[in-house]
């Protein structure tokens, strides 16, 4: 085998693709450590589905209370206002999302606003790194948000795997590439094989290196994980012929390949494959350019397609689930690595920003809009951003306690900090959560050229108070330290800061308020 094929092999993760309805899948191996998200219910699902390219969300929900700024500022990508569908009083969306209307209105989806992370990067890679591993731009973890749960568990994989505990893969990839979210500190545990010849494991067993060689050790390991993916086909489409689609739904556009992967789980689960997560994508979101059809045509385009395929999909999905008497035991979430900024570009496309909307969705979601419309200033420059009101990690968070039922403290480890837990599930008693933010804060006079007013409402003593750029860049602490008393009254001098518009971060414990801030000469 040569070198450069062998490193290929060894130091990315291992998949054995196989082909069932067309669909080629990816297999990351179970692990003990993740005994605790099945160990309550072994039927709870998640599906996971990134929009890889960075979401225009306000394209997607429209601030209906903020229309007349936005039009003013993506003038040539507006969609009408009487072509958008009406969520709420002051929600709109995109009319290519009419099916995720009918989930909606099932009560099978929640929204939340505004989602991102401090100080957030607009690079592709490092930003769906830090989404992959739930870090941050200053916490750099090496391993995904679920790889974490595979390392130091069990050392000895893939010895021994499967077994009679553990006997149907921990997570599924549909697609011919693993995800980063099972990375482990030293190993990636999804295994990832871009050769489908049936050779490959002869060509394994048939290279002659010395027995105490690296080479020797990795090429034991390589085997040893083929012989564990290989096994692991057989209640793979052992459900898959069990399985069937039941659901009238699912779109004949050949297009929608997310609708057919999707189609795919629904099978799976129905042929009852205990795997909990499952890991899907719909490429396509860095719509730079030609978001739209046309100026005259801002409801039809690229954009508006992808948003027809993700809506469509999880509709035909969940209807699937509905008519098998699943729809109990799944959740789903829809995610991207950021949003797009405020304004739009002169191709008819926005560039990369920072907040965006995430979806949830299934039976046991908790069916409201979590969160405030995001802000849409009377005057946006070109890189003018969207504040952050959730850190994407309590949606995570909130998964791993509310729906896998996680202990706090094995949350808290493997997400690396204590992140507010988000009210995505219904009550037993099917009433909703509701979620108010504890702090308030009242900032005045803006626009402002020297001092800066601030009314904070808040019971925790820990306060922070910082300024951003509308890039998201940190510019300046105000202030940090902890205080007394529930209703605070400060000053702050802004002499000396360039005239401009800027991002006023109040954060109190965990809870954190954005407020736009103009300075003046």
């Amino acid at each position: 085998m040569k070198r450069r094929n062998f490193l290929k092999y060894g130091l990315s993760a291992i998949s054995l693709p196989v082909l069932i309805q067309g669909q080629a899948l990816g297999l990351i191996p179970d692990n003990a450590v993740l005994k605790a998200l099945t160990s309550g219910n072994k039927t709870r699902k998640l599906i996971l589905i990134h929009l890889k390219g960075g979401n225009d969300g306000l394209n997607m929900f429209t601030p209906l209370d903020q229309y007349i700024n936005l039009r003013k500022a993506r003038p040539n990508i507006i969609i009408p206002q009487e072509e958008l569908i009406r969520l709420t009083d002051v929600l709109g969306m995109h009319p290519a999302m009419n099916s995720f209307k009918r989930l909606y209105d099932l009560k099978q989806a929640l929204i939340i606003q505004n989602v991102s992370y401090p100080s957030p990067s607009l690079s592709h890679f490092q930003s769906q790194t830090i989404v992959n591993n739930a870090s941050s731009t200053e916490l750099n973890w090496n391993s995904g948000w679920l790889g974490r749960y595979f390392q130091n568990a069990s050392p000895d994989f893939p010895t021994d795997f499967p077994n009679t505990e553990d006997a149907h893969p921990l997570a599924i990839t549909i697609g011919t590439q693993d995800s980063p979210i099972s990375q482990g500190d030293t190993a990636n545990y999804s295994i990832s094989m871009t050769d489908t010849s049936n050779n490959f494991q002869q060509t394994i067993q048939q290279t002659q290196v010395e027995e105490d060689s690296p080479y020797n050790h990795e090429l034991r390991f390589i085997t040893e994980a083929m012989r564990v993916a290989d096994a692991y086909l057989d209640p793979i489409q052992e459900a898959a012929s069990k399985g069937g689609n039941q659901s009238p739904l699912y779109p004949e556009d050949p297009k929608n390949q997310l609708a057919k992967q999707l189609a795919l789980v629904a099978r799976l689960i129905d042929g009852g494959l205990e795997t909990p997560i499952y890991v899907l994508s719909l490429d396509g979101f860095d719509t730079h350019s030609n978001q739209v059809a046309s100026e005259s045509s801002t409801t039809q385009g690229h954009h508006a397609s992808l948003l027809r395929y993700l809506a469509d999909g999880i509709l035909a999905f969940q209807d699937d689930l509905n008519r098998m008497g699943l729809e109990e035991n799944v959740i789903g979430m829809v995610y991207s690595e950021f949003g797009r900024r405020i304004a739009s570009n002169e191709n008819l496309g926005t560039d990369h920003g920072t907040a965006y909307p995430a979806i949830l969705f299934g039976q046991p979601i908790n069916p409201t809009v979590l969160g405030h419309n995001p802000t849409i200033p009377e005057e946006v420059d070109p890189f003018m951003n969207l504040d952050m009101q959730f850190d994407f990690r309590s949606i995570y968070a909130s998964i791993f306690q509310q729906w896998f039922q996680l202990p706090e403290a094995t949350t808290q480890q493997i997400m690396g900090d204590d992140f507010p837990i988000l009210p995505i599930l219904k009550t037993a008693e099917g009433s909703t959560f509701f979620y108010e933010n504890p702090v308030k804060v009242t900032a005045y006079p803006i626009p402002t050229a020297e001092y800066l007013n601030l009314k904070i409402e808040t019971k925790n003593p820990q306060l922070r108070i910082s300024l951003f750029n509308p890039m998201g860049q940190f510019v300046k602490t105000l202030f940090d330290q902890e205080v007394e008393g529930n209703l605070l009254e400060l000053q702050f001098s802004v002499k000396g800061l360039p005239a401009g518009h800027y991002i006023l971060r109040v954060q109190s414990g965990d809870d954190l308020v954005s407020k736009k801030l103009i300075i003046t000469d």
